[in-house]
């Protein structure tokens, strides 16, 4: 008599999510500011986003970084006008969050700036 026995190996696959979401975040003028997030497997690109438009990072001021899973999109100094909503996309998948600048902080330092 012959018996066929099979061994079948299932390699759970995780799904691909965000594991740790953006953040609203209230800053002064001029603060350096880090957006992150985390996606649940390494080595992915994720697209950044300000109010629904694709951000190019060709500028001294703004620059991201990807760790393996970590993704940050980092602003050097912020102003008025880096307010409102970013969101980090890959595929499908996305997170945002909101930036508010303090307006009163950036009218402190335009004052100090111009008594100088």
């Amino acid at each position: 008599m012959y018996e066929c026995a099979a061994c079948v190996t299932c390699n759970k696959v995780e799904p691909l999510m965000f594991t740790q979401c953006l953040e609203d975040m209230t800053v002064n003028c001029a603060a350096r500011v880090k957006l992150t997030c985390e996606l649940s497997k390494p080595r992915l690109s994720v697209q950044w986003k300000k109010d629904g438009r694709l951000l190019y990072v060709d500028n001294d001021r703004l620059s991201t970084d990807c760790n393996g899973r970590l993704h940050q999109l980092v602003i050097k100094q912020v102003d008025l006008d880096d307010a409102g909503e970013y969101t980090a996309v890959y595929n499908h998948l996305f997170t945002a969050a909101t930036l508010t600048v303090l307006s009163e902080s950036c009218n402190v330092q335009c004052s100090a700036h111009s008594r100088l």
